[in-house]
């Protein structure tokens, strides 16, 4: 059951990114050129051209290529091809996970009066289980997989003695977690270093920890990911929680031990 819930949540994701795709697109159609583009490949060089009615007649003139004028209509005319090819495919899309949604019904632990999760509807995957959710197979980051060498005490292996030392933090304090998994809204995946179930309600807890902000680039990864993870309805303080460090100031244990508290005193 967990993975079709799983599935369902990333439809109903899906389905919001090509909605949003669809309206964008019927938005920019009217603002494009009239017509249509062609192309003739009978010479070394292809011939643009554009296509278009004119006093009831069908009119086509060639696109200068070399004019900026002239490349900004064929770049707007090819977008316009692109999105009359795509549109019929978004609304065929749509209109299938919006039945497939429609169509299946999962039991919701949340629904449960006997259930610990009664009271919160934040946890997305509506597991009564933590623990299988923990401990169970998840889709974890591909990306440079050699580097996770240091070995937790729930047998994860992070890619720095500073994750490693949260994520034993976190063992210890019987909270159930995962490290680097799959975590998608509107249409992007991200991997958080840890997603936590807090346990008074089941709400899903997001923990980064930002270990290279003496990296140059790395802060402004950073404020994107904290902007995401805001845009996704998380909360620092309540949902979302941060550490960090640089080489001249290294991670401390009353940095783990505050986040932890936090989430333990909800």
């Amino acid at each position: 059951m967990t993975t079709l819930l799983y599935t369902l949540e990333s439809l109903a994701e899906e389905l919001a990114y090509e909605q949003h795709l669809l309206a964008s697109m019927e938005q920019a159609i009217p603002e494009l050129p009239e017509g249509h583009l062609s192309v003739l490949h009978d010479k070394a060089t292809p011939q643009f051209y554009h296509v278009f009615q004119k006093d009831n007649h069908k009119t086509r003139i060639a696109i200068p290529r070399a004019y900026e004028d002239g490349n900004a209509l064929i770049n707007e005319l090819a977008d316009k091809s692109v999105i009359r090819k795509i549109r019929p495919l978004l609304r065929q899309n749509i209109k299938a996970i919006q039945k497939t949604l429609q169509t299946v019904s999962i039991p919701n632990p949340h629904q449960s009066p006997n259930s610990i999760y009664a009271s919160s509807n934040l946890f997305p995957y509506g597991i009564s289980d933590p623990a299988a959710w923990a401990n169970g197979p998840y889709p974890t980051n591909p990306k440079a997989r050699e580097h996770c060498i240091y070995e937790t005490k729930k047998k994860d292996f992070t890619r720095s003695k500073s994750e490693a030392w949260i994520a034993n933090t976190i063992y210890d304090n019987a909270l159930f977690y995962r490290y680097e998994s799959a975590f998608t809204r509107y249409g992007k995946t991200v991997y958080p270093d840890f997603q936590i179930i807090r346990p008074k309600d089941g709400a899903l807890i997001i923990w980064e920890h930002f270990g290279g902000l003496h990296i140059p680039g790395y802060p402004e990864d950073t404020l994107q990911k904290i902007l995401f993870y805001t845009k996704c309805g998380f909360t620092l303080g309540d949902t979302f929680f941060y550490t960090m460090e640089t080489q001249e100031h290294p991670l401390q244990y009353r940095d783990i031990k505050a986040v932890i508290d936090s989430i333990l005193s909800f």
